[in-house]
């Protein structure tokens, strides 16, 4: 374990899909179109330009083509979007080069609060964990080398309570076992905390048990909502482990 800092951070800007997600469907394309430009003027290298969901979950999103087909990309910048099952994902690789999402196109996304996955992606948890094993059928037929784990919520639910790192492990091994048991590594690791129970403690100890029992993750993806006023700390603390 490593206790200096990394030599870089790949920091990805998603004020197009975590800012946008919850405003009005109303604002104009143009609007976001401006937004878009602007936050490729800041420096950011690695940006989201919104979500490929149904409206009916995320009607702000519902214009998500249009601002695919309209924005102009900027020079050295990486243009994304999130993606939450092989359909989104087929809609946003229609616009490949000019979106790339093909660094998650093998990989699997559990929610470890069933309550936050049936309100969000009208799945149940049990729903997602059956749903990995397509994904990772696909990735072994396609020859992956290596695959990903995203873990939503992984440290607490507004609904259900804190997590244990017992609990938050129950699940990372069983997503793990799903693609050694098809002969793929896992080489990256996610946290989505949209519900921001993060805390300093809690993200290096889950970190650590990760690194020491699974060696080949190289990369961990870190997205911490700061709703506790933790996730500064909660950050610098997953740097210090490198």
């Amino acid at each position: 374990m490593s206790n200096l800092l990394p030599k870089f951070v790949n920091i990805f800007d998603d004020t197009m899909r975590e800012g946008l997600q919850i405003e009005s469907p109303d604002i104009a394309v143009s609007e976001k179109l401006r937004l878009l430009d602007a936050i490729g003027e800041m420096g950011s290298k690695n940006i989201s330009i919104g979500s490929f969901a149904h409206p009916k979950w995320t009607p702000s999103m519902a214009c998500i083509d249009e601002l695919a087909d309209a924005f102009v990309p900027k020079p050295g910048i990486n243009y994304t979007a999130a993606v939450f099952n092989k359909r989104g994902f087929d809609r946003a690789d229609g616009y490949f080069p000019k979106i790339n999402v093909r660094g998650r196109k093998f990989g699997t996304h559990v929610e470890l609060c069933d309550t936050f996955a049936r309100r969000n992606y009208n799945r149940t948890q049990a729903e997602q964990i059956a749903a990995m094993d397509a994904s990772v059928s696909s990735a072994k037929e396609a020859g992956a080398e290596a695959g990903s784990i995203a873990v939503g919520n992984p440290f607490g639910s507004n609904f259900e309570g804190p997590f244990s790192l017992e609990t938050r492990m129950d699940l990372i091994d069983l997503m793990m076992s799903k693609w050694g048991n098809a002969g793929i590594k896992v080489d990256r690791v996610s946290f989505l905390d949209a519900m921001g129970w993060n805390m300093p403690h809690t993200v290096r100890e889950t970190i650590a048990t990760i690194r020491d029992k699974y060696p080949d993750v190289e990369t961990f993806h870190m997205h911490l909502h700061n709703t506790r006023g933790a996730t500064i700390a909660s950050y610098y603390e997953a740097l210090l482990l490198g």
